[in-house]
């Protein structure tokens, strides 16, 4: 690939994985949503139960999918697909390259303070994604449950229990880890 043919695919790579981060952000958000309303609204919410649970459930799966097609390592076009690319085009991710690029002048604020892209700042990003815990906890849910019907789970769903059942429990998890480390 050509560095005219690498750039066009990286803008047009990095916008398509900006909406799908985005999607999931909005079926996050919502998600949190409506379990908030259930402490203030749930006469409201008990108006359509069967409505609201179902919309839940289905929110909490796709939140699952979703995780697992941007962050999972057997994704053909997640975060480390992305990285892979970046990996094998980072001439094109040169300061003077996007200077170039953006026509932007010596002193412009862009061209400051950069980090420079390196295959040490790639396996770095690699490593972080690789030790986000719960990532484990998505693509356990998604591989025993959402995708499959495995025994274990399928007869006794008391057995996810023990995983954090929310990305809320999950998100929050997450972060009262990092701020240990």
């Amino acid at each position: 690939m050509d560095k005219s043919d690498a750039e066009s695919y990286f803008e047009k790579y990095r916008e398509y994985l900006f909406g799908e981060l985005g999607r999931l952000a909005s079926y996050v958000r919502l998600y949190r949503r409506l379990h908030e309303r259930k402490a203030d609204r749930l006469k409201e919410m008990n108006i359509a139960p069967a409505f609201f649970s179902t919309t839940i459930d289905a929110l909490f799966s796709a939140i699952v999918l979703w995780v697992d097609k941007l962050f999972g390592d057997r994704s053909e076009r997640g975060l480390l697909n992305f990285l892979s690319f970046i990996e094998q085009n980072r001439e094109v991710f040169d300061i003077r390259e996007l200077q170039r690029r953006k026509n932007y002048p010596d002193d412009h604020w862009m061209l400051q303070n950069r980090e420079p892209v390196t295959f040490a700042s790639i396996q770095n990003d690699r490593k972080r994604i690789a030790e986000f815990d719960p990532l484990k906890s998505f693509k356990l849910r998604r591989d025993k449950f959402q995708a499959h019907f495995d025994k274990e789970y399928f007869f006794e769903r008391n057995n996810f229990i023990k995983m954090p059942r929310s990305p809320g429990e999950i998100w929050n998890r997450s972060f009262s880890l990092a701020k240990k480390s």
